[in-house]
């Protein structure tokens, strides 16, 4: 008898699971449209400042494949190698990848 019940349990279960309505699913992917720099022949051991605030090894952001996002607007772009300045350039970005040389 506690079988019968048991199983009557599980089939019950089992249909009940089956027979759920199936909602509609939704999935939004978003992009990060903010500016992104990417530094071109920058020194080894040079420092990135944006804005005075360190962002690391300006080496590093080549585009290939890591880049420095920021936030869209006028920018200072400092890079410190050894204690100097080796670069300083004023940029203002939107929404694109910018490339920044060092000669």
């Amino acid at each position: 008898m506690k079988r019968g019940v048991l199983f009557l349990g599980i089939i019950v279960l089992f249909l009940a699971v089956g027979c759920a309505p199936r909602y509609p699913v939704t999935k939004v992917n978003t992009v990060d449209s903010r500016p992104t720099l990417s530094f071109v022949n920058a020194p080894e051991g040079a420092v990135a400042l944006v804005d005075n605030l360190k962002m690391g090894d300006a080496a590093q952001y080549t585009g290939k494949p890591k880049v420095l996002v920021i936030e869209p607007g006028t920018h200072e772009i400092v890079l410190i190698q050894n204690g100097n300045e080796v670069y300083r350039q004023t940029i203002f970005v939107e929404s694109e990848h910018k490339v920044i040389t060092i000669h």
